[in-house]
């Protein structure tokens, strides 16, 4: 998890701007050889897996919060 103020020591990482083109190209085309999870890099993997464990996170936190709302706070 990343705190807010760390956020811009992200953002401004090329290491992180790339790793978010690579999940981009992933969720849209596949892996990037075609030949499945056991044939790219680990560096590959690992990035793609904490950038969709966060926005799984995200998405738990979002229909928590709109059930919170729809229930009025029970």
């Amino acid at each position: 998890m990343v705190s807010r103020k760390e956020v811009s020591e992200y953002v401004n990482d090329p290491v992180f701007i790339y790793m978010i083109g690579v999940y981009n190209y992933v969720k849209l085309w596949g892996m990037p050889n075609g030949n499945g999870w056991a044939n790219e890099p680990v560096e590959i993997l690992e990035g793609i897996t904490a950038i969709e464990l966060e926005a799984k996170m995200l998405e738990q936190e979002e229909m928590e919060n709109a059930q919170h709302k729809r229930t009025g706070g029970t």
